[in-house]
């Protein structure tokens, strides 16, 4: 491949939101990595702070995060049941006691309802409470309980509640998950809402729509809360993005006004959520004046800037291609990464650049075998080919699943100078993630306005929050 001379890049901000497929603890690292020394991982204080220095097309409001925003249930010193919330600090501030706490999710049916997992100790969570660790917020559980109508679902306690600003501004709860600047991001919300209603629609708007959405899940608590367990449990926290939404005021009136409003979502972390965590450097201060929230790297940047991976990727010697499956990046094709064993198709992952192809039809047999290994479809294939592309399937046969592939298959030549690793290394390796999101930092385009005033900029897909009590 031929090295092409690339324009200066534009230093990356000092704050950039990471993900990873592999969950938390991939994400966590890259992000600690990337804040360095005197950085940390944004809090959910630090996301309301950006929210508020910036505008709502910037990348701060255009993705939902994970935060080292913690809330922590326990026994307090004085024999009551607490909600103690922590911002960065706390014993959830360190991932191996993230790990910890969210055990009996990743070891689903260890843990019965009758065995439920503190994941901190009583005093661990005293010393929270007293302030040890830093300022918390401290709300007393029943009531909470009382206010919210929680319920019992299979042994978990959970409680969602949608409220309006001013019931948001009176529930405890809400203001401790939002922090310092609860009070002033609400209004910011409300106003920014109450923009969105006049651009949309004649009818008045409704300063008690409900527009913030609370929620919880206490996984099998049941037992602790009644017996008043030994240890605490404890959670990260989560915040939405800005989602434009649409919902009448009264329900239950056929005629009650519709009302726009954009929805501000707090809910805890899940294990099997995907993670978005942002890593911040000292550099950025308490307000993170920007954010860079790269797209998705497997199905955007992989897609955009495989030439340039490529070109990082040499390999030492080349070598023959045996029989293999191809693939496609836009029209380009790519043979495809070989994994242990027989397989269906390959890995799908491209590998090596394919130069010339040609695709052969004498001798194609009708594929019948029920394993789909690569040794099987190459029994079917045509003497002079040596790789194929499944471009479909047929209903009916007497094979596996009673669906037959249907395969082109061709002979091709291979350039094997270069190569593409497989999405999940590439993941993995920071260094080449920081390049590529320097690159396509350095090249995108602002998002465009529509009608000129920025509450109006386009919004991307919600991502959808669907708890495990839905």
């Amino acid at each position: 491949m031929t090295t092409k001379t690339t324009k200066q890049l534009k230093p990356l901000p000092p704050a950039i939101c990471f993900s990873h497929r592999k969950g938390f603890m991939p994400t966590y690292k890259h992000a600690m990595t990337y804040a360095g020394k005197g950085g940390r991982v944004a809090t959910i204080e630090d996301i309301v702070a950006s929210r508020m220095a910036n505008t709502p097309a910037s990348d701060i409001w255009q993705e939902s995060f994970t935060t080292m925003s913690a809330e922590y249930l326990g026994i307090s010193r004085g024999g009551n049941r607490i909600l103690i919330v922590a911002h960065g600090v706390g014993p959830l501030t360190k991932p191996d006691a993230v790990v910890r706490a969210y055990q009996h999710e990743q070891a689903k049916g260890r843990h019965s309802a009758s065995s439920p997992v503190p994941t901190i100790t009583n005093k661990e969570f005293w010393d929270l409470e007293s302030g040890k660790y830093g300022e918390v917020y401290i709300i007393d559980f029943d009531d909470l309980c009382k206010r919210t109508a929680a319920e019992i679902v299979r042994s978990n306690l959970v409680f969602r509640l949608e409220l309006s600003v001013a019931e948001a501004l009176a529930e405890p709860l809400v203001m401790a998950r939002l922090g310092k600047n609860a009070a002033e991001y609400l209004q910011h919300i409300l106003k920014q809402s109450r923009r969105l209603h006049e651009r949309q629609s004649d009818d008045p708007f409704c300063k008690d729509i409900r527009l913030i959405t609370l929620q919880a899940v206490y996984d099998s608590v049941e037992n602790w809360l009644k017996e008043g367990g030994e240890g605490a449990f404890a959670k990260l926290l989560d915040i939405g993005q800005l989602e434009e939404k649409a919902g009448y005021v009264d329900e239950d009136d056929d005629d009650s006004p519709e009302c726009h409003y954009y929805d501000v979502f707090l809910s805890d972390y899940y294990w099997t959520d995907t993670a978005h965590l942002i890593g911040v450097q000292a550099s950025a201060g308490d307000n993170m004046p920007e954010v860079y929230c790269p797209p998705s790297f497997e199905n955007k940047l992989f897609q955009k800037y495989w030439p340039m991976i490529m070109e990082m990727n040499p390999t030492s010697k080349t070598k023959k291609i045996p029989f293999c499956g191809l693939t496609q990046i836009g029209d380009q094709w790519f043979t495809q990464h070989p994994i242990a064993g027989e397989c269906r198709d390959y890995s799908g992952n491209p590998e090596f650049l394919v130069t010339e192809s040609t695709r052969v039809h004498e001798g194609e047999k009708t594929f019948t075998a029920f394993n789909w290994s690569i040794s099987a479809i190459r029994k079917t294939a045509p003497a002079r080919a040596n790789a194929y592309h499944q471009y479909g399937h047929t209903e009916g046969g007497k094979i596996r699943g009673g669906v037959r592939p249907d395969f082109h298959f061709y002979e091709v030549e291979v350039d094997t100078s270069h190569r593409l690793p497989p999405v999940n290394e590439l993941e993995d390796d920071y260094a080449t993630l920081l390049q590529v999101y320097g690159k396509h930092y350095s090249e995108r385009k602002p998002r465009k306005r529509r009608g000129g005033h920025f509450e109006e900029e386009v919004f991307v897909k919600p991502r959808q929050y669907w708890g495990p009590f839905f």
